[in-house]
């Protein structure tokens, strides 16, 4: 497998592993919640050692790396300055590296290396050569592959709601909704926020691993956004639509649109629900 590194300067697995446990909040503090955020265990998870000699900036520490679903460990799994490239992230208060994002340039990751356990299905979107799952957030009819709880209101009636954990990422995909369906507007350091928020569901994807693998440029980034929000379907939809008026002109039979071979958004409308909040009688 390919893979990403992390060394982590004048630390250990010990301290990143109590208890056997992976230190998640200590991650996050580094700025690493982006990448460990779903693993628990540094002997089931995550692939460590010990860095006794000197590392990317001349410092001992510890090398990380997040197991892919195939749980396959790297190849090598240490400092080869030779063989790889080594990234400073962002600065601590002292105004040196908290980690450095190490890979192989000759083999960079591929998405069946990054991908989480749980990937929320979506449109699968091509960037810079490489097949990813966008997961789709909000479709015009309301609908989300986000994960919902499902229960009853006093009524008896069927509710949904967004899983605590995806509420952000719901509640966000209505400024992509605003801006590419509702007239709105979006610049372009937003735009490319909100791709990776939704990209990073699927894929361990910071901007620095972003950055560095080139996924987004000035074309692809509005795939990625569209396919977010269900607007493959609604160009479906709205081009079936064109053509029903063309054949009614004509005398023709009325197109039905196709089903998407079991893409999302298949019963999308114009009216908007809001699985966020229970709703009654509805459905994910």
């Amino acid at each position: 497998m390919s893979a990403f590194l992390y060394f982590i300067p004048e630390t250990n697995k010990n301290s990143l592993s109590p208890a056997g446990e992976l230190a998640r909040a200590r991650l996050r503090e580094l700025g690493l919640g982006h990448v460990f955020a779903d693993c628990h265990s540094l002997s089931d998870d995550v692939s460590a050692i010990d860095l006794g000699g000197r590392g990317p900036d001349d410092r001992c520490g510890v090398i990380l790396c997040a197991l892919p679903v195939s749980r396959e460990a790297p190849r090598r799994l240490g400092y080869y300055a030779k063989e790889q490239t080594w990234l400073p992230g962002p600065d601590d208060a002292e105004g040196r590296p908290r980690w450095y994002l190490g890979f192989n340039p000759a083999e960079p990751p591929k998405p069946a290396d990054l991908a989480r356990v749980k990937v929320i299905k979506g449109y699968r979107v091509e960037l810079n050569g490489q097949t990813w799952e966008v997961p789709l957030l909000r479709a015009p009819s309301g609908d989300s592959n986000l994960p919902q709880t499902l229960g009853w209101d006093r009524s008896g009636s069927l509710t949904t709601v967004v899983r605590e954990q995806y509420r952000e990422a719901w509640e966000r995909s209505a400024i992509t909704y605003d801006a590419l369906l509702g007239g709105g507007s979006l610049d372009y350091a937003t735009a490319l926020d909100l791709c990776l928020e939704a990209l990073a569901l699927n894929y361990r994807l910071g901007r620095l691993e972003v950055t560095t693998l080139e996924l987004l440029d000035t074309q692809n980034f509005i795939e990625v956004l569209g396919s977010t929000i269900d607007l493959p379907k609604v160009k479906e939809l709205v081009e079936a639509a064109k053509k029903n008026e063309e054949q009614a002109t004509s005398g023709s039979s009325p197109t039905t649109p196709a089903s998407g071979n079991g893409s999302p958004g298949d019963e999308a409308s114009i009216e908007t629900t809001d699985p966020a909040a229970a709703t009654s009688g509805s459905s994910p």
